[in-house]
């Protein structure tokens, strides 16, 4: 009598074992349903399973090791055992304390489905190129430190215990944990990723250790949910999408993040984003793809996304303290506005935008509002000099000839020019001068009006230094 299992595989393909019952029985040993063994049937396992495995490992025609449904004891131990065919364990169980500690695998190992018990021991073991995890369940304790990985490792949507170990675990090109579910505790400290390592979705427990871990260039970290405490001190980052990453309470002294996405991530209550490696041009990576993008709505949505974040790092600096900083992604703020402004054709807008950024950046450099000040004085002075636009006689009836001829040395006059150009753009108006009548004093009124309000916007700069 053949052994009853049977499952559907992906796909629709249907899988029966080929072995025949015990005696007595329904499954054969290795698809057996019991729930506990007895030690003389754990021997029994053991025995045939190994002398199963060297079968399939010297016939030349079975291109893999088939163990599809297998159910191990507890203790079943893989240790220091090499697979140099692909190996299958799809829907497999595994007992307490599966071991598979320094094992080394072939081109392909597949762990889909696969539900491990308390613990299971993966320390040291080689990957070939492709380790599938995808939607196995794992134990209490997961270990897979120092592990190597060739260049997919796949867990998706695996679901991990209490307590699930990566420290210094070496990935390949692809880590995908992509809606991976963990419990208390992950610890992916010092390990090292390949290109590309998703995380999206993914959600962790109370602790999620990242400590000096380094990431490729699509690092992935989507709308994936973080504990209490997600430490990635001293984390590689740079281009990492933290997209809507839940980020609240993250340890992030000396992260690097430059060119990383952290739109509509949490990072009010993170902790030392200031001691984080940012852009140094405070340019985040969103408006960056808005300068180089040709369609006008994706160019919105860049711009926009920007605007967004650099208002959340404002806000953040400012709360911790570092007021510098904030300015800084202040000033971005507006100037992405800016560039918002002029991709919808507010021309006005944008020309506004534009100036203040010119003479002031938006109020955060007061030596610029000083330094176009000096510019406007000179200006104007050049005009009344070139113009001969001022004199100290009164230009009414009897001195009003003399008035319009007045014209002195040039030396004087330029001296003259200055004087009053400070004069009138500071409203002082001591009346010793005044401009000839026309033009000229519609001059003087414009270099007074502008005079007002910059020395105000000079004052108001002058004081929120201060008051930081």
């Amino acid at each position: 009598m053949k052994c009853k299992f049977k499952t559907t595989l992906t796909g629709g393909e249907k899988y029966e074992c080929p072995r025949d019952a015990e005696e007595g029985g329904d499954y054969c040993i290795f698809h057996c349903d019991k729930e506990n063994f007895t030690e003389k049937e754990i021997n029994e396992f053991e025995n045939k399973f190994w002398e199963d495995f060297e079968r399939r490992e010297n016939d030349k025609k079975l291109e893999e090791f088939n163990f599809t449904g297998f159910k191990f004891p507890d203790k079943f131990s893989f240790e220091n055992r090499e697979f140099k065919k692909p190996v299958n364990f799809r829907y497999a169980k595994f007992g307490d304390n599966a071991n598979f500690r320094y094992a080394k695998f072939g081109d392909n190992a597949n762990f889909r489905y696969a539900k491990f018990g308390s613990e299971a021991n993966f320390w040291d073991a080689e990957f070939g190129n492709r380790a599938n995890f995808l939607d196995a369940e794992f134990g209490n304790k997961t270990i897979f430190l120092d592990a190597e990985f060739g260049s997919e490792a796949n867990f998706e949507v695996a679901k991990f215990g209490d307590n699930a170990y990566f420290f210094g675990t070496k990935f390949g090109d692809k880590a995908n944990f992509w809606k991976a579910k963990f419990g208390s505790e992950a610890n992916f400290e010092v390990a090292i990723f390949g290109n590309k390592a998703n995380f999206g979705g993914a959600r962790f427990g109370n602790k999620a250790n990242f400590m000096d871990a380094k990431f490729g260039n699509k690092a992935n970290f989507e709308l994936a949910e973080f504990g209490n405490k997600a430490n990635f001190r001293s984390a590689t980052l740079q281009k990492a999408n933290l997209k809507n990453a839940d980020l609240l309470d993250a340890e992030l002294t000396g992260t690097k993040l430059q060119n990383a996405n952290i739109y509509l991530a949490k990072i009010e209550n993170s902790q030392n984003l200031q001691y984080a490696k940012l852009d140094e041009d405070y340019i985040v990576i969103n408006e960056k793809d808005g300068d180089k993008e040709k369609d006008t709505n994706k160019k919105l949505e860049k711009y926009n996304e920007a605007h967004d974040i650099y208002i959340t790092l404002k806000n953040y600096f400012s709360k911790v303290g570092r007021y510098d900083l904030s300015g800084k992604y202040f000033i971005q703020e507006w100037r992405v506005k800016g560039k918002i402004d002029k991709v919808n054709e507010k021309y006005f807008s944008w020309f506004g935008n534009h100036l203040i950024d010119y003479f002031s950046e938006y109020g955060e450099s007061w030596w610029k509002v000083l330094a176009s000040a000096g510019g406007i004085i000179f200006l104007f002075a050049t005009a009344y000099f070139l113009l001969n636009a001022i004199t100290p006689i009164p230009c009414i009836e009897p001195t009003l000839t003399k008035c319009l001829a007045y014209k002195p040395p040039i030396i004087e006059r330029i001296l003259e020019s200055i004087y009053f150009s400070i004069v009138s753009f500071t409203t002082l108006g001591y009346g010793d001068f005044h401009p000839k009548p026309g033009l000229f004093q519609l001059i003087a009124a414009t270099e007074a009006f502008i005079g007002m309000f910059i020395m105000a916007f000079f004052t108001i700069t002058v004081a929120r230094k201060i008051m930081r």
